[in-house]
């Protein structure tokens, strides 16, 4: 690897080998890592790996930039499968992604990692108050249907609802 290594910058990477479901062979993946993980001398990076695949799910972020150097467009980032790699799994530079696409990748990873942004926010505070009520029930019927048994939820979120 001859050029440092910059956020948003597209690597072709290997990720072999690999345990149970993770992503295999050599797959293009984004640079997320920021200024300061880049600069220590652990020569760790974090990527997200890119699939050609649209999948229709909301999180995995479209890349449109002809600056990437991926060979199919759109191509579509899995912020799901984010994971830290060495430096000597990198083959070779793609190109790289615009701002807001990498900004779009954060913004997921901030999510998944429940982490605030610059502002102070976290990712689920974005959504409206009627929004994340809704998901609060959800994840609280979730989480009693597997504690108390189905039959008891129904009748607790039917009364919840009255």
């Amino acid at each position: 690897m001859s050029a440092p290594l910059r956020s948003g910058d597209v690597w072709l990477v290997d990720l072999d080998p690999v345990i149970s479901s993770d992503q295999a062979g050599q797959l293009p993946a984004v640079i997320v890592s920021g200024p300061l993980n880049l600069a220590l001398p652990h020569a760790v990076a974090f990527v997200t790996p890119v699939t050609s695949r649209d999948r229709g799910l909301r999180h995995q972020i479209s890349i449109m930039s002809q600056s990437s150097g991926l060979a199919k467009l759109p191509s579509f980032a899995r912020p799901e499968d984010t994971r830290a790699v060495a430096y000597q799994r990198l083959r070779r530079q793609l190109g790289a992604i615009s701002p807001s696409e990498l900004a779009a990748i954060r913004r997921v990873l901030r999510g998944f990692f429940d982490l605030a942004d610059e502002h102070g926010r976290r990712a689920h505070e974005d959504e409206s108050a009627d929004e994340s009520a809704s998901a609060a029930r959800r994840l609280a019927t979730a989480s009693l249907s597997c504690s108390i048994g189905a039959s008891t939820v129904r009748r607790m979120t039917w009364a919840s609802t009255r």
